[in-house]
């Protein structure tokens, strides 16, 4: 299968049967297999895509009136993650969310051979209401439509305006009650928190991270601002991290800050939580024209470093275990004296680490950073074809501290993301006689976060009785007993942790 652009003189030309939408920058797409017949006017121009680790093919087709040409297509790959063990996914999909079409799920099993994405994680949600989109589709197991190097299977996104939704993956059955805090509905108030949520998912062996964590700016004033109480945003996050609860943020997402998302869980990283990065596009797969939500699943994805066979479970125990990059087109490799991402090394200080990285992509790309808690360490620019770049560095120790490598480009039509061409791993972590990663003003800034958090409960959010309202507020002073914690042993700043 495949991701096919097709466009004529008249305009985009499709089969009769295809269902065809736009993408983020405006250009209508369908997926086919095999074989398809198509009627076009005149010259025609033919993009055929699949997901990141094939090379784009196009093709001009002149045709004359009433004649028929064949157009052969034959798609190369560059990159090949799988064969080392390391499975695409995308947390975060909805077969239907309002929009224009009705589907089946052999539409999206479809589409996920079309962008060769190995873990399709459809969601299970409400929307505005107490109405739940494609709940009939769970059973709790793989989706029958699944097969070989395929995993198609529902799982859900938790919502609630208020605290923020998570993806939750893997579940062996849907966690009560799918959403809650939605005046129009049978679950009006704003429990069970999300800390008692996440519990359950792991309970029913579910693996879940926190959906499009940031929108703009994570200065507190903007993030607890009136007007934003109900933005969506992953405001119970720091408090569930603490607790335990979380496995991973989609640091990568359509309809997020990249930047500020990512500042965000830098800081929990220096808070010694250790989750990993996954990504989770959002995507409306019934929506024609909808900006990103109309993207196709999987412009955004984690790659996740499964080890033996690749199966739900074990593709779930590597996010767990923090085995994961994210990437809009770009690949990444990450090794710390040939130990690699999601490892711990044990130290001493004044150890010297050896750090090489490398980047491919079929997409330009500018440069390769070393994050070392937060901080570049170190750089380096692509290669002149913008297609590769390598980085190696040494650095000594001094405390605990973590390691990623992320790597940027620009713009370009075949990246689905307003932002560009991005890609980071999860960190490798590094652990000085025996002492946790803390920062102390990343630790400060989550203390005041909660603060603000039980501010806004109290003014804000609806619960049955006061007893309710205490309840949740002291998981949060649970939680907020961490950060003090941290605070008080952290250093300084990041920099003179490593």
């Amino acid at each position: 299968g495949a991701r096919v652009y097709l466009r004529d003189e008249v305009g985009p030309a499709s089969p009769a049967d295809a269902t065809v939408r736009r993408d983020y920058h405006g250009n209508a797409f369908f997926h086919a297999e095999g074989a398809f017949e198509v009627r076009i006017s005149g010259k025609a121009h033919l993009r055929v895509v699949r997901g990141i680790e094939y090379e784009a093919a196009e093709y001009e087709i002149p045709v004359r009136a009433d004649a028929e040409v064949d157009a052969p297509v034959r798609l190369r790959r560059w990159s090949h993650m799988a064969a080392d063990g390391w499975y695409s996914g995308d947390v975060h999909v909805h077969l239907h969310y309002g929009g224009e079409y009705l589907l089946e799920p052999a539409g999206a099993a479809l589409v996920q051979r079309g962008e060769d994405v190995h873990f399709l994680n459809m969601m299970v949600a409400n929307e505005g209401s107490g109405w739940v989109h494609d709940v009939e589709n769970f059973t709790g197991a793989d989706h029958e439509l699944s097969g070989g190097e395929h995993i198609l299977r529902w799982g859900e996104e938790y919502r609630n305006n208020f605290y923020g939704h998570m993806c939750m993956y893997g579940i062996t059955s849907l966690v009560p009650p799918i959403y809650s805090g939605f005046p129009n509905s049978e679950h009006s108030h704003d429990l069970p928190s999300n800390a008692d949520a996440a519990a359950h998912c792991h309970a029913v062996g579910g693996t879940l991270s926190y959906a499009h964590p940031m929108f703009e700016s994570i200065d507190l004033d903007r993030v607890f601002a009136d007007e934003h109480r109900l933005s969506v945003e992953a405001k119970e996050l720091p408090v569930d991290a603490a607790l335990g609860h979380i496995d991973a943020i989609d640091v990568l997402a359509y309809p997020a800050n990249t930047a500020e998302s990512c500042a965000l869980w830098y800081r929990l990283l220096n808070c010694g939580l250790r989750l990993a990065a996954t990504a989770g596009t959002d995507t409306f797969m019934n929506w024609c024209e909808q900006a990103e939500f109309s993207n196709p699943p999987a412009g955004d994805r984690v790659f996740v470093g499964v080890e033996g066979a690749f199966t739900t479970e074990s593709w779930c125990a590597g996010v767990r275990a923090g085995r994961t990059f994210v990437t809009n087109g770009p690949m990444l490799s990450l090794k710390v004296n040939e130990r690699g991402i999601g490892d711990e090394i044990e130290a001493q200080s004044g150890d010297l680490l050896r750090i090489e990285a490398e980047a491919g992509s079929a997409v330009p790309i500018d440069h390769l950073e070393l994050i070392v808690n937060g901080e570049v360490a170190a750089a380096a620019d692509a290669d002149g074809d913008g297609r590769h770049g390598a980085l190696s560095s040494e650095l000594q120790v001094d405390g605990s501290c973590w390691i990623a490598v992320r790597v940027r480009g620009p713009e370009h039509e075949l990246v689905l993301d307003p932002e560009g061409a991005f890609a980071h791993t999860s960190p490798v972590y590094i652990t000085v006689a025996g002492a946790p990663i803390a920062r102390r003003a990343d630790a400060a800034y989550f203390v005041d976060w909660i603060d603000r958090l039980i501010a806004m409960t109290e003014a804000h959010a609806r619960f049955p009785s006061h007893a309710d309202r205490d309840a949740v507020i002291a998981q949060f002073r649970e939680a907020q007993a961490y950060y003090h914690a941290n605070a008080a042993s952290g250093a300084e700043t990041g920099a003179s942790d490593c």
